[in-house]
């Protein structure tokens, strides 16, 4: 590093994610939208899904103990879109 100092470039975001938490207990039988912390430490997995405005998936993160199926993890999904939570809350 030379020393030399520029002024800093702004950050250009293009998407503003929003992400849901999904906690399923039961091996998987019942899901909780939004679990708080005890919640999560006493449920057998949970899922991370973030959304963008334009209702495309940017992140899924799983965790714990439980195996999902392909539709489990896709219903985590379509209930984002179902309760329009998505246009209404991301700029």
């Amino acid at each position: 590093m030379t020393g030399v100092f520029r002024d800093p470039l702004p950050l250009s975001v293009v998407h503003i994610p929003l992400c849901v938490t999904f906690a399923f207990f039961d091996g998987g039988k019942f899901m909780l939208v939004d679990p708080t912390q005890r919640e999560q430490m006493v449920a057998d997995g949970t899922v991370v899904v973030s959304m963008n405005k334009h209702r495309e998936i940017c992140m899924l993160e799983t965790s714990g103990c439980v195996l999902l199926t392909h539709e489990q993890v896709r219903s985590s999904a379509v209930f984002i879109v179902l309760c329009e939570v998505v246009p209404r809350t991301v700029i």
